[in-house]
């Protein structure tokens, strides 16, 4: 079974939506969640986690499983990760979505078999990231 590509990301709401200890509760509570995941699947998980509030902690992670990967990583461009990419979790900002949108979806891109799925967690209900949640 070839590894799949996991993207999670919630942008710069990290830094400005949650105190340094919810964002290390909520990176926990995900990381747990994606080891999970890693140790059933083999899998490459990307947490893109550019912007943390300071004192937040990057959860340890342990993948048991040999065959799967998980990361953090700082900026990665979305034209270059989402058309590799499975499973597209983001915050829902509109950048997100709409890269996750044109990348993501295999028509124009031949090497694309299926479409990626994609989940948006919206971190604020005063933007326009619940409706992007609503749309996909």
């Amino acid at each position: 079974m070839p590894k799949r590509v996991v993207y999670f990301g919630l942008g710069s709401m990290l830094a400005t939506m949650f105190e340094s200890e919810e964002a290390t509760a909520l990176l926990q509570s995900c990381s747990s969640a994606l080891e999970k995941l890693a140790r059933n699947y083999p899998v490459v998980v990307v947490f893109h986690v550019t912007g943390l509030p300071d004192g937040c902690v990057l959860p340890k992670v342990d993948v048991a499983v040999s065959k799967s990967f998980i990361t953090y990583s700082g900026f990665i461009p979305h034209a270059w990760l989402f058309n590799k990419c499975s499973l597209i979790v983001t915050h829902g900002g509109a950048g997100s979505v709409h890269a996750a949108l044109q990348y993501a979806l295999p028509a124009d891109q031949p090497d694309r078999a299926e479409a990626a799925s994609i989940v948006v967690l919206p971190c604020s209900a005063q933007s326009d990231q619940p409706m992007w949640g609503d749309l996909m």
